[in-house]
């Protein structure tokens, strides 16, 4: 829901010219310009060679929606809802779930997508502990995959089951470029969040991904640059309570 944010993030992965934009989902919610984050996204599904779009939870409410489904809505707290009930009479739900091309999970070669884990649809385990890091990747293993990239905590990742049998995690510097040795062992990158990052340092992200001529992947981590100010107005001038918004915009605070 961050337009702001999306905007910036899109300019800067033109700069680029990947051939490959995946998009890990959870695009509404947390943010009160929705109209503007779906029509971003659909002229990023144009823009780019290949474009990925995968389901997040924050997706599945407004898919569940449109389907006159609410349990998983139901077990969120009171404050997400509103926020959510707000969004969902500001969007057009059926193009929401029929236009856009939401998928599950995505494979490029050894790397893995998905929005949380790589565990089951839906399912949205957070990994966070090293028990679930070290799950994911043993998962990853037997599924033949060397790196998981997900989404869902808002923290920026880099950690790795190496082949000792450890799961170690590494600094997530911005802006340099670091080598995922995939011979050593099993990979998960969190890029962090580009709409509403949760990290100590609240620091808008993402990750280019790239490979090398011996077969290592490349990550570098990227921050966004964007006017947080204008962002934060949108929720102030939302008529969500204000508690709601007072939610919203601390995630934003720096």
């Amino acid at each position: 829901g961050n337009g702001e944010a999306l905007e910036a993030a899109l300019a800067l992965a033109r700069q680029g010219s990947p051939d490959l934009l995946v998009i890990l989902g959870d695009l509404l919610t947390y943010g009160c310009e929705p109209k503007r984050v779906l029509e971003q996204t659909a002229e990023a599904l144009g823009a780019f060679p290949r474009v990925v779009l995968i389901e997040g939870n924050h997706d599945q409410v407004y898919l569940d929606r449109y389907n006159d489904q609410q349990g998983y809505y139901r077990s969120l707290p009171d404050w997400i809802r509103e926020s959510i009930d707000w969004t969902a009479h500001r969007i057009d739900l059926k193009a929401f779930a029929e236009v856009f091309p939401w998928c599950a999970e995505f494979v490029d070669g050894p790397i893995y997508f998905s929005h949380a884990n790589p565990f089951a649809y839906r399912d949205w385990t957070y990994l966070n502990t090293n028990e679930e890091l070290y799950r994911a990747c043993s998962v990853m293993a037997a599924r033949g995959f060397r790196l998981g990239v997900f989404g869902h905590t808002h923290r920026r990742l880099r950690a790795e089951s190496n082949a000792a049998g450890a799961l170690v995690r590494h600094p997530t510097p911005l802006d340099e470029l670091l080598s995922l040795p995939i011979a050593s062992g099993h990979w998960i990158v969190n890029p962090g969040s580009v709409g509403q990052p949760r990290s100590s340092e609240r620091r808008s992200t993402l990750a280019w991904i790239a490979c090398d001529q011996e077969g290592n992947l490349l990550v570098e981590f990227k921050q966004i640059f964007y006017d947080v100010t204008r962002a934060i107005g949108a929720i102030r001038g939302a008529d969500l309570s204000i508690a709601t918004r007072d939610r919203l915009e601390g995630y934003l605070r720096r």
